[in-house]
């Protein structure tokens, strides 16, 4: 799964409008990583909270299956030294995820975000410093930067105490950088496949390959492999 879960202070608020389905909205600390250029702009406290909401219907017996529209509004503060004074960018996201119970056999899982100002959003893109970049037009200016990230998987469930899941996600940016940052991050992406066996209610055992590379802006581009491995108990 490509997208990260960012640990943030929150007020939400959400209710159900019918049965199966629910909205919700809320206002959460923001935090921006960024590509700071010296003597054009500094980071400076983040003062405009950012506005999430969502919209999700249920179906199926025990809603099972799901789909849910994501947005986020997000107000970026920076410092541009050229004009010595704190300036604001606007930037969004808009997901489309599910979860979707085909059969007692086989479970479809996908998800897509897309937006500027969202990069620190998508696992491969984090701590890059790609929610906003210098805007090589415009002295001291920053713009929020496009990013695109997706997965799909299908999860097949071969016996009661036995399932296997294969997936392919990829993340990416649309480069706004300036022309001299050509080793720079351009797409990643990865195919993995695993199967777990649950031994009993308490005890699991499973085993994962994975295959991911990365492609610069420069077309520069490396692959790695990894097998890994778990054993659980819950007590």
């Amino acid at each position: 799964m490509i997208l990260m879960v960012v640990p943030v202070i929150l007020l939400r608020y959400s209710n159900t409008i019918t049965p199966g389905l629910t909205f919700g909205i809320a206002a959460e600390l923001p935090h921006s990583t960024a590509t700071y250029v010296p003597n054009k702009n500094i980071e400076t406290t983040q003062r405009i909270p950012n506005i999430p909401a969502y919209l999700q219907y249920n179906w199926g017996s025990n809603s099972s299956s799901h789909a849910r529209i994501a947005t986020v509004l997000r107000n970026m503060n920076y410092r541009d030294l050229v004009v010595n004074k704190t300036e604001t960018a606007t930037g969004y996201g808009v997901q489309l995820s599910t979860s979707t119970k085909i059969s007692s056999f086989m479970q479809f899982f996908g998800q897509a975000t897309y937006g500027k100002g969202i990069a620190q959003y998508i696992n491969d893109l984090s701590g890059r410093g790609l929610s906003l970049v210098n805007d090589e037009e415009n002295n001291g200016k920053m713009l929020p930067q496009e990013a695109l990230g997706w997965f799909t998987q299908v999860q097949f469930n071969l016996s009661h105490a036995v399932f296997t899941t294969l997936g392919y996600s990829q993340a990416k940016i649309f480069p706004q950088l300036a022309p001299g940052d050509d080793n720079k991050y351009r797409y990643g992406q990865y195919v993995v496949g695993n199967v777990f066996y649950n031994i009993g209610t308490d005890f699991q055992l499973g085993l994962e390959y994975l295959w991911g590379n990365r492609v610069n802006i420069d077309s520069h581009k490396a692959a790695a492999n990894r097998v890994q491995a778990l054993m659980k108990f819950n007590f």
